[in-house]
């Protein structure tokens, strides 16, 4: 996973943040970012803040407390992958979480309730 330094960084010098882009990409992660493909540079290049889960994590144990309060948009290819990371992305409290398959919303969430 990549992405989530740069909006701990923005958080901490209080940088007001509404929204993120979490992609779950159906690659392994790089082995080397340029200044146009690091997730943690977008919030530098004046983009709104992405976070890329690789094929290789695992969705369930990742630590997502930097989205808590923030509108989520998750974008994946896998219903059933989407629909794990919503359920995660959940345990740390976002706004909200609108997920898409890249065709169609899928489903929104907010306050859902953990299992």
């Amino acid at each position: 996973m990549r992405g989530t330094l740069s909006i701990v960084q923005a958080r901490r010098m209080n940088t007001q943040l509404s929204n993120v882009w979490v992609f779950l990409t159906e690659c392994p992660q790089p082995d080397i970012y340029t200044l146009l493909n690091d997730p943690d540079m977008c919030l530098l290049n004046g983009f709104m803040p992405e976070v890329h889960i690789y094929s290789t994590d695992n969705l369930r144990t990742l630590d997502l407390r930097c989205l808590t309060g923030l509108i989520v948009h998750l974008v994946g290819v896998d219903p059933t992958k989407l629909a794990v990371a919503a359920k995660q992305i959940n345990r740390f409290k976002p706004h909200s979480i609108y997920a898409c398959n890249g065709r169609e919303l899928i489903e929104h969430h907010t306050e859902i309730e953990n299992d």
